[in-house]
């Protein structure tokens, strides 16, 4: 009785997974950032990274955002594929930009 309704959570947990990938996706499709721009303005110091903090500072200042702590900290982990406490160039653009059109998928 309690694993099927362990395997029943678990498989509405993995369909909210594949939503929230597919809302993510259509949001950045249809915002269509300039990433990489983007990036620089937030990169005050030209260092080639972002800590959470500066990234919350800017998105408080710039959108009138507040990141929670707890927020943060899941930002963090989604933004710094290489788990070095910082959110890299690339790894921002991998994050934020919307998905490029392949030329095969074009033509």
């Amino acid at each position: 009785m309690y694993q099927q309704s362990w395997m029943e959570t678990l498989a509405h947990l993995f369909c909210s997974l594949v939503d929230a990938e597919v809302a993510l996706e259509e949001k950045r499709e249809s915002l269509q950032l300039d990433a990489e721009r983007l990036f620089e303005q937030m990169d005050d110091y030209k260092m080639g990274y972002l800590s959470s903090n500066v990234f919350a500072r800017w998105v408080k200042a710039n959108c009138g955002y507040t990141i929670t702590d707890a927020d943060l900290v899941g930002l963090q982990q989604r933004f710094d594929k290489h788990n070095d406490y910082r959110i890299g160039k690339d790894e921002f653009v991998a994050a934020v930009a919307a998905t490029p059109v392949e030329e095969d998928e074009a033509e």
